[in-house]
């Protein structure tokens, strides 16, 4: 019997992950931004955020949750730009 593994980079695994994407390019966050509104996805992120900040420290791969912290901090600033344009 012979396994294949498939592998990822640490860049795709905190960017843009396969399980968070639909087989036709749709991103998990693209959705909630249609569905909640850029105001609740903001304040997702944020605590996000938080989240991988915080546990950052008690896992085997800090830079890997601190990775995606600066994802959702970045993501949480390009929303706040993309508002401020469409005033």
């Amino acid at each position: 019997m012979s396994v294949t593994v498939l592998s990822n980079s640490s860049k795709e695994m905190v960017n843009h992950p396969d399980h968070y994407t639909t087989t036709d390019g749709l991103e998990c966050i693209e959705v909630m931004e249609q569905i909640y509104g850029i105001e609740k996805v903001k304040a997702f992120c944020q605590l996000n955020a938080f989240k991988y900040q915080w546990r950052a420290p008690h896992k085997g791969n800090q830079v890997k949750d601190l990775e995606k912290a600066q994802w959702y901090l970045n993501k949480f600033i390009s929303l706040s730009q993309q508002k401020e344009t469409n005033k």
